[in-house]
């Protein structure tokens, strides 16, 4: 009968083929990391689907989870953003920072300079105007008229 875990441990790698046994530890933490991705795409996706304001449905472009537990990041169809809890009764209007090691960092505007930049990618060529002023730019310059 086997007692305690590494016991338990020890028998199984000693039926595993070797590369199993080293990918094992790696398969158990994927294994049990799905469902929480799948629970937070569920209630992402239930929380576009039900937010609601004064009885009226809210435009939701896309909603998506933050670092912080609980709290989800919902941006309409209008380019507003909010942060939201996880059954929409109650809203965040503002910026969330991180208090990192090296000082705050603020996640909206991480994420607003990344909606910019796949904004300005999807610009195709033709329909830009380009001066090349040099070989080797420094640096680019965006107008918008």
């Amino acid at each position: 009968m086997l007692t305690t875990i590494h016991e338990v441990n020890q028998r199984m790698r000693q039926r595993m083929p070797s590369a199993a046994k080293s990918c094992a530890p790696w398969l158990v933490l994927a294994g049990s990391l799905l469902p929480a991705f799948a629970y937070a795409d569920d209630v992402a996706e239930r929380l576009a689907e039900n937010l609601q304001v004064n009885g009226q449905p809210m435009p939701v472009e896309q909603v998506s989870a933050t670092p912080m537990e609980g709290i989800y990041h919902v941006r309409l169809e209008s380019g507003e953003s909010f942060y939201s809890n996880a059954d929409g009764s109650h809203f965040l209007v503002g910026d969330l920072y991180q208090n990192a090691d090296n000082g705050l960092v603020n996640l909206t505007e991480q994420s607003r300079n990344q909606e910019r930049a796949a904004a300005l990618a999807a610009i195709p060529e033709s329909e830009r105007v380009v001066f090349r002023g040099v070989e080797e730019p420094k640096a680019t310059v965006v107008v918008f008229t």
